[in-house]
This record gives structure tokens, sequence and C-alpha cells, in this order.
């Protein structure tokens, strides 16, 4: 009788450490399930909790508070070459394009040259040769420091080129990226810009980008149109509209008028 028992106690202690060791896997099988599940939460919502962020920003007022930096404060030194090949310089006297100009330097002293010539408040440069001479170093090197002293920081021609750089459009952008869910997209040679002296009240400076996006599912192609108004008095108006909406062959016309509205919706 004393065997048997001590046999079955025995069995009844390894059963119930048994219990406890499935007992414990089980818990912490679960408390690692949650951890995953609540990490998985977290990496999903925390896109959408940044864009949410966002939504209250002012760009135009961010915009302008760029604008109010000096030239040599902004990267005008840097994306004025790149995008002097896209600019559009229109005139009472004609249009002027710079795309064809053999190098990116001799492109901005001819784009310089020719806006002064065309302002109403003009500095009188040199002409475009002895601009080159003075301003451009050997290697296609731009010596925009010693422009834009020689020029001076706060002349009106700087008002003007200082609209044509990354910062002075990526307000407007973050704006359509955050009302878009972060899916716009840039096209490829999608950016154009056109200044226009034909007013001598007020200078236009207008950029024209082409961007990819979708709503719901949906992919589509609009027109991004940031303006810039210039008087005089350096004092500066924005305007940003969306225009020109393109689909794919097959999109409903009931998918279509969803994204004509969130993109009329947009803009305040």
């Amino acid at each position: 009788v004393s065997t048997q028992s001590t046999g079955s106690g025995s069995l009844v202690k390894m059963f119930q450490v048994v219990v406890v060791f499935l007992g414990v896997l089980a818990c912490v099988y679960f408390v690692s399930r949650i951890k995953k599940k609540d990490s998985t939460t977290n990496v999903q919502k925390e896109p959408q909790s940044d864009l949410q962020g966002l939504k209250t920003f002012n760009w135009k007022e961010e915009t302008m508070d760029i604008l109010k930096r000096s030239v040599s404060d902004l990267p005008v030194a840097i994306d004025l070459p790149r995008l002097a090949s896209r600019i559009k310089l229109i005139t009472n006297q004609g249009v002027f394009h710079f795309r064809g100009v053999e190098s990116q330097c001799h492109r901005v002293i001819k784009l310089i040259k020719e806006l002064d010539t065309h302002l109403e408040n003009s500095q009188h440069l040199p002409t475009e040769e002895v601009l080159c001479s003075k301003y451009i170093k050997p290697g296609d090197i731009m010596d925009f420091q010693s422009l834009f002293k020689d020029i001076g920081n706060d002349h009106f021609l700087w008002c003007v080129l200082k609209t044509i750089n990354q910062s002075a459009i990526a307000r407007a952008i973050i704006k359509l990226q955050v009302e878009l869910g972060g899916t716009m997209r840039d096209t490829v040679d999608g950016w154009l810009i056109d200044i226009d002296c034909t007013n001598p009240s007020c200078v236009k400076v207008t950029h024209k980008r082409r961007q990819r996006a979708s709503y719901q599912g949906t992919p589509f192609e609009f027109l991004m149109t940031l303006e810039y108004q210039i008087d005089p008095s350096r004092n500066y108006t924005i305007n940003l509209v969306t225009s020109d909406l393109t689909f794919e062959e097959g999109i409903l016309e009931i998918e279509r008028q969803k994204c004509r509205y969130l993109l009329s919706t947009i803009i305040s």
C-alpha cells in the first residue's frame, strides 16, 4: 500500500509540474502575440499620425518666411543652374528660352542678363560676355558669392530669382502630399517654370509640375501650378491650383469624379 501511495503521489506531482510548465508557455506565447500585434499596429498607424499632424500647418505662411531670407541663404546657387534650362522668360519684346545654351553657368548668366534687361527697375548689368568672364570660373563653376555681393543681395532681381529653388515650392508639395496621403510622385521632366515680365506692376513666376498620385486605389496624373506675383515693393502673393487631370484607360467615371472632387477641395 505504501509503495502504491508513493508512486501515485509522484505521478500527481509530475502532472502538476507539467500543467504549470504548459501554463507558463501559454502565458509567454500570449504576451508575445500581444506585443507583436501592438508593434504591427504602431507601424501601421505611425505614418497616418505623422500626416495627421501636418494637416494643420500653414504652407503659405511658411513659404513667406522662406522668401524673407537673403538669396545667399537659399539653395539658389545649387538649383538655378540645373533649372535654368526649364525656364521660359516672357517679355514685351519676345519669349526667351535657355535650353540650347552650351553650359549651365552660361545659361544662368544669360537668364540674369535678359531678366535684368526687361525688369522695370533694371540694374543695367554689363554685357553677357563681361558677366561670363567675371563670374564663371574654370570647370564651368559659377562664382555666386561674388555675383550676390556685386549686384546686392537685396536687389529686385534676386527677389524674382529666389522663388526658383526647391525650398520655394517645398511647402506647397508637402500640402498636396499630406492631402493625398503620401501617394504623390514627380513625373520625369515634369517641372517647367515661366517668368512673366510683361506687366510692369507685377512679375509672375509660375512653377508647373506634372505629378502622379492615387486616391482610394485609383491612379491619376495632374498639373500642379504654383504662382508667385511680385510687385515693385517686393510683396509676394502665392497661389496654388491643380488642373488637367488624366487617368489610365478603364478607370470608371465615378472613380474619376472622386479624384476631381478631392483635388478641388485641397487648396486653401
